[in-house]
């Protein structure tokens, strides 16, 4: 069976991939839609796209078990959170000290070359 994408699924893959997104691989690739139609098979129709530089470290699941009243399946995904290290230095002049006088006879200066 030869599987074809439609046209629309290519624009949006491109679309995705111009804001650096990709598309994610469920853990469990089954439909998403399931029709109550007969006549209709069920189909992948919804898709979760990740960020291109961490789409290899995640992956999404389709929770069949949360299905609800609905025709889909939603799509479940873990996002690895860390805190983030921001590393910063506070520097100070100490008052009535002679950094003090010096920084202010400097700023002085520049602002009486303001005309």
């Amino acid at each position: 069976m030869v599987r074809s994408t439609p046209l629309k699924a290519d624009v949006l893959t491109d679309l995705a991939d111009s804001f650096g997104l990709e598309r994610s691989i469920p853990e469990n690739p089954v439909p998403t839609f399931y029709s109550s139609d007969p006549n209709h098979a069920n189909t992948v129709i919804d898709l979760m796209f990740t960020a291109s530089s961490i789409g290899q470290l995640i992956s999404h699941q389709i929770a069949l078990e949360h299905w609800l009243p609905s025709d889909h399946a939603p799509l479940l995904i873990d996002l690895p959170i860390a805190p983030e290290l921001i590393c910063h230095t506070q520097r100070a002049i100490k008052r009535n000290s002679k950094e003090e006088d010096y920084l202010l006879t400097q700023i002085i200066g520049e602002l009486k070359e303001i005309k």
